[in-house]
């Protein structure tokens, strides 16, 4: 059971259920005040870090980013905010340790345009922050994210 799901999340083709993800929100500036500014982080992440093939996305709108930069999550995780327990973060924090990716692409605190239900997982990033910070920096902040490049 649980082999065959890390299984699943770590060959999930973007590129394949794009043809069938429709979002009426994702993209418009007008939802959430501010999913204009996940489209120009998607694009400075398809300028500058496009030779990443897997990059690590711990962020709100992270279906939408792999859908449009068309890669798959080294994290695994299938959707982040279907991260409910310490122990799952926990799980990521320590793969992270052991991996080493070069960057991390990690959402920001309250760059989620003011949409209420997002607030809830603040505490998500801030324990994934701080379970990493002794091995990165932040490189470039990002509208919605900060990147995080291995010291």
């Amino acid at each position: 059971g649980g082999l065959r799901l890390v299984g699943t999340l770590q060959s999930r083709d973007y590129t394949a259920v794009s043809k069938y993800y429709h979002a009426e929100t994702v993209g418009r500036p007008d939802v959430y005040g501010g999913n204009a500014d996940v489209l120009d982080d998607i694009k400075i992440l398809r300028e500058n870090y496009a030779g990443i093939a897997r990059p690590a996305l711990l962020h709100w709108y992270d279906t939408k980013i792999l859908l449009d930069l068309k890669k798959t999550n080294s994290l695994e995780v299938f959707d982040f905010t279907a991260i409910f327990f310490k122990s799952e973060m926990d799980q990521l924090i320590q793969r992270v340790l052991e991996e080493k990716p070069q960057y991390l692409f990690v959402g920001r605190a309250g760059s989620g345009g003011g949409f209420a239900p997002f607030a809830v997982y603040t505490d998500k990033l801030e324990y994934f922050r701080a379970g990493v910070a002794g091995l990165y920096n932040v490189e470039r902040e990002l509208k919605t994210m900060d990147v995080l490049v291995l010291r």
